[in-house]
């Protein structure tokens, strides 16, 4: 049994690139290999993986929602005592995961986690010691006295910039000092937030707010930021098996997206324009060698053109059928995508452990 070697695609792929095998011999290949299914020798369990980060997330994450709303409603002093208790237990279950060989995916979603808790470290101490007026008594206008409305809510994204900060500090702390990749991910958000929240506390403090052709552009900036932080992270690490720029790049197409929902909320026709730039952002994930790129095109793809529908109040009839146009120009975008790959296989001129399909 521990001899044995089982044959997977990257495996057909290497062959095809060395003249092994042809392209049409390895399709026939994966076709019985999915015909047989899988050997009872060789039980996937890769689904315990996937439970295992699914737990992970909801314990990391579930919490913050209720945290936070405490702070909002004056009880920023409880919010920085749970963010610690947070951080701790996230950190102590990311070292025990690694130690016991538990999976690699659960014990980065944990210790990225603990860095995201950070943010209401932050906040809320900033919120308890130095604007401590900037959550109390949230929906009480009244309580506010002589102080101007704009100046508080300036005060508060003053709070949420201070969290960007610890956040990202804790990201990179952590990061270097487990070599958890993942924690990129945290620093990526905390670069987006930092972003968003300086942007709308110079419109408040101007006693100004954000349009929604401001804010597009906005996320706009924010994506390119922390894209072009990605490919930078990305030359410096290449020679090394830490690669946090994966995280980087997959954080940083995010505000895109949400820069799309946001123009097409206002005009239902952006919805196609929008549409064209997830097959753009397709293209480049072909170009570039990223997974992430790939999947959120693919996704905006699926979304926009529903959505854009809805927004248009084309009916029910309509939206399904924007539905089917944008899964069928998925389902084009993905065969391309592959073709792409193979071919690139069979040329050798490809890494075939950075492949969407290694």
């Amino acid at each position: 049994m521990r001899n044995q070697v089982f044959v997977q695609e990257h495996h057909l792929l290497e062959a095809v690139r060395r003249n092994v095998i042809t392209e049409h011999q390895m399709q026939e290949v994966m076709s019985i290999s999915r015909a047989m299914g899988q050997s009872a020798n060789t039980p996937d369990l890769s689904w315990l993986t996937v439970v295992q980060s699914v737990v992970i997330a909801g314990i990391a994450l579930g919490p913050t929602i209720p945290a936070l709303e405490r702070m909002h409603r004056g009880y920023a002093a409880e919010t920085v005592v749970y963010s610690i208790v947070a951080m701790t237990g996230l950190l102590a279950a990311a070292h025990f995961i690694r130690r016991f060989g538990l999976g690699k995916a659960p014990a980065g979603i944990a210790a990225a986690g603990a860095a995201m808790w950070a943010w209401g470290l932050g906040a809320g101490i900033i919120g308890t010691l130095v604007y401590p007026e900037a959550f109390r008594n949230m929906y009480d206008y009244s309580s506010y006295g002589s102080m101007d409305y704009s100046m508080r809510s300036a005060h508060q994204q003053l709070a949420y910039l201070g969290g960007d900060v610890t956040m990202l500090l804790a990201a990179l702390a952590i990061g270097f000092a487990s070599k958890i990749p993942a924690t990129a991910a945290s620093a990526g958000i905390a670069l987006v937030g930092g972003i968003v929240n300086f942007t709308e506390w110079y419109a408040k403090a101007s006693h100004d707010s954000v349009n929604k052709d401001e804010a597009t552009l906005m996320l706009i900036g924010a994506t390119v930021v922390v894209l072009g932080i990605a490919f930078g992270v990305q030359r410096m690490t290449r020679a090394t098996r830490f690669d946090p720029a994966f995280w980087l790049h997959t954080v940083g197409i995010f505000p895109l997206g949400v820069a799309g929902i946001i123009m097409i909320d206002r005009e239902a026709g952006m919805a196609l324009p929008w549409a064209f730039a997830a097959a753009c952002v397709i293209a480049a994930g072909v170009y570039f060698d990223r997974k992430s790129f790939i999947v959120a095109g693919s996704a905006a793809m699926l979304f926009y053109l529903p959505f854009g529908a809805a927004e248009a109040h084309a009916g029910d009839m309509g939206v399904g059928m924007a539905f089917s146009v944008s899964a069928a120009m998925v389902a084009v975008a993905v065969l391309i995508v592959r073709k792409v790959y193979v071919a690139r296989a069979a040329q050798g001129s490809n890494d075939l452990e950075q492949t969407v399909w290694a």
